[in-house]
């Protein structure tokens, strides 16, 4: 299952669907520059679906370092430091472990970016401010193997101006998202998993049977 698991890893250390109202007028005015896109709702949609599993979390992560960040100004002792952060990373991995494990691939992407817009920060950063340049730079190079950038910024103003529309939406209420934080255990995040692959299977067994369904049409 091609999840993005593995970027539960980094996170942990660093520390609904839509109304009937017509949204692209009211969207296109906040821009500062008009922009088209032809099929502007149909990525509108895919850009909700990704933020609204990822954006909750983001949130979360920025009231975990900024809540560290109080407790370790407020401390002088390193050994104390250290027992804070090690209770900190704890915590997050008993809230939210599965619940990141089970993300998809576009959404652990979304998350790298949408944790950037919350803190201010890259993943890089982060990791490079709690644990070091050097581990920083070797969870980058490790994440790279695999097509994604712990250094990926969100561009409000670029790239990523469709999921700012989205997230706008969501801050004043244009759009509802749960932001609550519902806990996965093991078992569920194992079901879910289950159940995926099924469908994945299902999937495979239908495109093989169509390709041959396909060629035996042109014989």
């Amino acid at each position: 299952m091609n999840r993005f698991g593995f970027l539960l890893f980094a996170f942990m250390l660093c520390f609904s669907m839509f109304a009937q109202e017509d949204t692209t007028a009211m969207r296109t005015q906040e821009l500062q520059a008009v922009r088209y896109d032809k099929n502007f709702d149909l990525h509108y949609l895919q850009q909700f679906n990704l933020i609204r599993r990822t954006y909750p979390l983001a949130v979360k992560a920025k009231e975990i370092i900024d809540s560290l960040d109080r407790e370790l100004a407020a401390e002088t002792k390193n050994r104390k430091k250290k027992k804070i952060a090690k209770e900190r990373k704890k915590e997050l991995e008993e809230e939210l472990e599965y619940l990141i494990k089970d993300l998809y691939v576009g959404e652990g992407k979304m998350l790298f970016k949408l944790i950037h817009r919350e803190t201010g920060m890259t993943v890089t950063e982060i990791l490079a401010k709690y644990r070091g340049n050097l581990y920083a730079k070797t969870v980058e190079a490790t994440f790279s193997l695999y097509g994604h950038e712990t250094n990926s910024k969100f561009d409000a103003e670029g790239d990523d101006w469709i999921a700012e529309l989205v997230l706008q939406d969501i801050e004043s209420g244009r759009r509802v998202i749960d932001m609550n934080i519902n806990g996965m255990t093991k078992s569920e995040y194992k079901q879910n998993l289950k159940e995926y692959r099924e469908y994945r299977r299902s999937v495979r067994k239908k495109e093989r049977e169509y390709k041959r369904n396909k060629r035996k049409g042109k014989r």
